[in-house]
């Protein structure tokens, strides 16, 4: 679970705030300077305010299913406790998040909101400014091998995040995992030999053999829901594949 639906967890919504979930307009922007991160690497962030703010900003993380919060003396605590209070925000705010240094291998997810001043509830969306337009989203991965993170020419971010916002393409929920990696073990649950490639990316471009446009999703995708459309069974073949033979693909009639 992302943090983003730890947060809505916790909060008493309506049905029809739940299902605009679905559908984020992400007014906020929490823009990673890297996202791909090795040993001793500052951790920056960049949040962007299309409109002026006024109130508490909360920066939180998600490490192994605690959400930690970032205080003003920039420590890591499980107390939901603001990084600023009663501040003014416009344009663009650097934040930095602190080291790798003692952080473990694995995948983070880190948000921003503001609130309304001294808040007492932070988990009630009618005390956020801006409701869901005012969450900021981004995730980290970090001391991850490249055939995990996918950042094979080390740029510091996935070869599959094309609008660097430290998520993959085919990352529909935002939780920092392949939409098709439902074991969540960092591979594309259709990459048996673990290289980091689709098992039917024979060119390692990255795509799919069957994706001509490169968006991350199979020609045959049309809910673009990671597998074929004739894959009733998300096992990453076609149904009609009873053999299992190799590739996945379609067999001839």
């Amino acid at each position: 679970m992302s943090t983003r639906n730890k947060f809505v967890g916790k909060t008493c919504l309506s049905i029809a705030l739940t299902a605009v979930l679905a559908f984020p307009s992400w007014a906020e922007r929490l823009d990673p300077a890297r996202s791909v991160l090795g040993e001793n690497e500052d951790i920056h962030v960049s949040t962007h305010f299309p409109q002026t703010k006024t109130g508490d900003l909360y920066v939180a993380a998600d490490v192994a299913g605690t959400i930690y919060f970032l205080n003003e003396l920039n420590q890591w605590v499980t107390t939901p406790t603001p990084y600023e209070t009663g501040q003014t925000y416009s344009g663009t705010k650097q934040i930095n998040l602190g080291n790798t240094s003692g952080i473990g291998p694995g995948v983070y997810s880190v948000l921003q909101i503001i609130t309304l001043p001294n808040t007492s509830n932070i988990f009630d969306i009618r005390n956020w400014i801006g409701g869901f337009n005012g969450f900021g989203q981004t995730s980290f991965q970090v001391k991850l091998p490249s055939q995990i993170t996918g950042d094979q020419d080390n740029d510091g971010w996935a070869d599959d995040d094309s609008n660097h916002d430290g998520f993959h393409d085919d990352d529909s929920n935002r939780d920092g995992q392949h939409d098709d990696d439902l074991n969540h073990d960092g591979f594309h649950d259709d990459d048996s030999n673990h290289d980091g490639h689709h098992d039917d990316d024979l060119n390692h471009d990255g795509f799919h053999d069957d994706d001509l446009n490169h968006d991350g999703f199979h020609d045959d995708d049309s809910n673009r829901d990671g597998f074929h459309d004739d894959d009733s069974n998300h096992d990453g073949l076609h149904d009609d594949n009873s053999s299992h033979g190799g590739s996945g693909k379609k067999q001839p009639d």
